[in-house]
């Protein structure tokens, strides 16, 4: 261990996690998660409400179990740290779900004018779908999962949705699909 790095022991945790108001800072962490999810999002709807308040929980889920060590000489409380862990997961949520926006064109790409072409098409084609899911956050993201190659299963256990509720968006994507493409025609 590093100095300045003191993790609890399980003893330690549970006694300190005993003393905590969890009503209060249930509440506080589930609005923290909000806003944070709001700050990436121009869209809240029902589906990034949800996903904001099982982020929450999913921190708290991982300080009881232990599947987050909580140091506190980092975090010198319950609440800052449970910040922390909303933070990492909200981020790991979105690199799973965003690198289909961060297509990177290479400098041969460049030079191949069908390719680059070809690149751009696809990427505004990407942005009206993506804008034609603004009253369906959970399109939205399935859309961006299935575009990195994420499989419903795959999907469902990452949004933490029902996996018949991840079958249903991507209906509903299949279905704005084609009808971009024959809008296109």
């Amino acid at each position: 261990m590093e100095s300045g790095e003191k993790y609890l022991s399980s003893e330690e945790l549970l006694l300190r996690l005993e003393k905590v108001d969890w009503k209060d800072v249930t509440l506080k962490l589930k609005a923290y998660s909000l806003l944070r999810i709001k700050q990436h999002s121009k869209i809240v709807t029902d589906e990034l409400i949800k996903i904001a308040v099982d982020m929450a929980n999913d921190a708290i889920g991982q300080l009881w179990t232990e599947e987050r060590k909580w140091n506190i000489n980092y975090y010198p409380d319950v609440y800052s740290f449970l910040k922390g862990a909303v933070d990492s997961l909200r981020s790991n949520f979105y690199k799973k779900i965003s690198k289909a926006k961060n297509v990177g064109l290479s400098e041969e790409t460049m030079k191949d004018e069908s390719s680059f072409e070809s690149n751009f098409i696809a990427l505004d084609l990407k942005d009206k779908i993506m804008k034609s899911f603004k009253d369906d956050a959970l399109a939205a993201l399935v859309f961006e999962a299935i575009a990195d190659g994420g499989k419903p299963r795959e999907i469902s256990d990452d949004l933490g949705e029902n996996i018949k509720e991840v079958y249903n968006a991507v209906k509903r994507v299949n279905r704005k699909i084609n009808e971009i493409k024959h809008s296109l025609d």
